[in-house]
């Protein structure tokens, strides 16, 4: 069996132990929160990112068909 000053220090090592480990997983849990927060923004940026190209392409295709337009317009020019 353990004695009382034997089981004192063990449980003031644990004691310890749970201590540092608390300080470690405040700081993961901080850092979680952080992660979570910079994919969120990721996420959003990707979103953004998304709506740009596909208004760029319309802007393109737009203006693709213009000159499209243009060039069918040259002759009848030509023509007044």
């Amino acid at each position: 069996m353990l004695t009382y000053k034997e089981e004192v220090t063990k449980l003031q090592d644990e004691l310890y132990i749970l201590q540092h480990n608390s300080g470690k997983l405040t700081h993961a849990e901080e850092q979680v929160q952080r992660l979570k927060q910079k994919i969120q923004l990721l996420g959003e940026s990707n979103d953004a990112l998304n709506m740009e190209q596909n208004s760029h392409n319309e802007a393109v295709t737009k203006c693709l068909q213009l000159e499209n337009e243009l060039a069918l317009l040259q002759p009848l020019r030509r023509q007044l």
